[in-house]
């Protein structure tokens, strides 16, 4: 097929469709100009290649991110005096109104370790509700520890559910275990850490 090339009716439509794109223009892809852009004999523009990260630089780890209406903060900070090994992270505010609704000022994001992980959470409104579906499991030595986090998790609007289950006040559900419990169903043999 032949449509591609010069200054046919379709080059020009497709040329003046091309955007910029991280700083790079597409170009008709003839030879490429530079050696870091790849040319695709497929498709006739010229497409910037993905630049390698430092991988040395990189964390291997797992960030837990939350979307909750308009509580990140506070949801956070609650299960940063809760839990033990937690600490606050990074608060991102908004610098301008946004179209969104929310204020100057307004949190849009919060991060967390709890419990050794990290976590973020998000002030992004109701689209997203929190279900049943993910839970944070919470191993528990004794009674005491069961009923401590039980009132804790449940106090100021926190809802009971089956069998160890409840749903937090900022609608995270979580699972208060006992550690016998586990033992005993896994016929004794211990859980892995």
């Amino acid at each position: 097929m032949r449509g591609f090339g010069g200054n046919s009716p379709l080059r020009r439509r497709q040329a003046a469709l091309m955007v910029d794109m991280a700083g790079s223009s597409l170009r008709p892809c003839r030879k490429p100009r530079r050696p870091d852009v790849l040319a695709l004999k497929t498709w006739p523009f010229q497409i910037p290649e993905t630049p390698a990260l430092p991988t040395a630089d990189l964390k291997n780890t797992l960030t837990t991110c939350l979307w909750l209406d308009k509580e990140a903060e506070e949801a956070l900070q609650f299960c940063t005096s809760l839990l033990t090994n937690s600490r606050m992270g990074a608060v991102q505010r908004h610098t301008a109104d946004s179209p969104s609704g929310a204020q100057t000022g307004d949190v849009m994001t919060a991060s967390a370790t709890i419990m050794g992980q990290d976590f973020m959470a998000i002030d992004g409104g109701t689209m997203f509700p929190q279900t049943e579906a993910v839970s944070f499991q919470i191993h528990c030595d004794t009674q005491e520890d069961v009923d401590h986090s039980w009132d804790s998790l449940t106090a100021g609007g926190g809802k009971t559910s089956q069998r160890g289950w409840l749903k937090g006040r900022f609608g995270v559900s979580w699972q208060v275990t006992p550690t016998i419990l586990e033992l005993v169903m896994s016929g004794g043999r211990q859980r892995r850490p």
